[in-house]
């Protein structure tokens, strides 16, 4: 999955809808449920004209269409239950405020954010979409044809909190549509079982990657605008870094053997992830960054392109850096040539 790049700055849109080249931002379907707040909250009468405006908003229909996808309970009538609710009509005044934040970011910079971490001459394209729903969850949705950022309309998100979620995410986005090339993915395609299930999940190691991207760089903190609680959390768990190294290279060395094959690769590698941000997140951010810092941006950006080249980029990146007495764990020569056919 990867990236950005070409981008023109095109004018803001009217008051629901930004754009940056291939980067919108379309606040119509929290636009439209704010309206009906506004006149619930005044006690005035709301029509059918207001209804008709937020059912037929982008946003409520990629919603309402994902839901019934993953088959969850979700219609036209149990909406208006949600947004008639005197709960919500009480968070009137916190949600417009929310949205105006949000909408208030600089779209061209959360872009560039993420451009900087892919491949020069990178193009992408996607929809942000900010909406008031009943489940809390915020995720990314048809990555593949129509990408599209639905994120929960939070009052307790900040601006800044929003803009690193956004470059997070884009960054996925551009992953997803730049990397790897054509030509690696061609020469990807004469990979043995073990080695292209090996490379799926190295793939996942694109979470450190957003981290590292949606920072800004390895010199500001991942959390540097979250609570210092969040920041506790992420330093101890990258506390863990050479225990969760080891784990992460058991599960590795368990496909390129054998031992772990189909459902249940998915069912361990789901278990790095972690409830908040596990090891794919930690392990895959340090990685990068060490890469970074010892080859420079471009170096790192080739071998998150193509992963073949990723572990190998890693281990010489951590040899430059324990020579300095950093003692970096490394990866080992079975998985550097896991995807050359070479032994170790």
């Amino acid at each position: 999955m990867c990236v950005l790049a070409t981008f023109i700055l095109a004018a803001l849109f009217a008051a629901t809808t930004g754009a940056w080249g291939g980067v919108t931002i379309d606040a119509s379907e929290a636009q439209a449920t704010l309206a009906i707040l506004d006149k619930l909250h005044r006690s005035a009468q709301v029509n059918a004209q207001d209804w008709n405006a937020l059912f037929s908003s982008p946003g409520y229909q990629r919603l309402k269409k994902r839901e019934a996808q993953f088959k969850h309970p979700f219609t036209d009538d149990d909406f208006k239950a949600f947004v008639t609710d005197p709960k919500l009509v009480a968070q009137t005044d916190a949600l417009r405020a929310t949205l105006d934040r949000w909408t208030s970011a600089d779209i061209s910079q959360l872009a560039r954010r993420s451009l900087a971490y892919l491949p020069p001459g990178a193009t992408m394209h996607a929809t942000i979409y900010p909406l008031i729903k009943p489940k809390t969850n915020s995720f990314v949705y048809e990555l593949d044809t129509d990408p599209a950022i639905m994120l929960y309309l939070d009052p307790a998100v900040t601006k800044d909190q929003f803009s690193n979620t956004v470059s997070h995410e884009l960054y996925h986005v551009g992953d997803a549509q730049n990397c790897p090339s054509p030509a690696v993915k061609a020469q990807e395609q004469s990979l043995t079982q073990a080695q292209k299930d090996a490379l799926e999940w190295m793939s996942a190691f694109g979470e450190g990657s957003a981290v590292l991207a949606a920072a800004g760089g390895p010199d500001v903190h991942p959390h540097a605008v979250d609570p210092a609680a969040d920041r506790a959390v992420w330093d101890a768990a990258m506390s863990h870094y050479d225990s969760d190294f080891q784990s992460l290279q058991q599960f590795f060395t368990d496909i390129a053997d054998g031992r772990l094959k189909g459902d249940a690769i998915a069912a361990k590698g789901y278990t790095f992830f972690g409830e908040v941000q596990g090891p794919w997140y930690t392990v895959g951010y340090k990685m990068d960054v060490t890469i970074e810092r010892v080859f420079g941006r471009q170096k790192l950006i080739e071998a998150i392109c193509d992963k073949r080249e990723y572990f190998a980029t890693y281990n010489a990146a951590a040899a430059k850096s324990n020579a300095g007495n950093t003692a970096l764990p490394t990866w080992s020569s079975k998985l550097v040539n896991v995807f050359t056919g070479q032994s170790s």
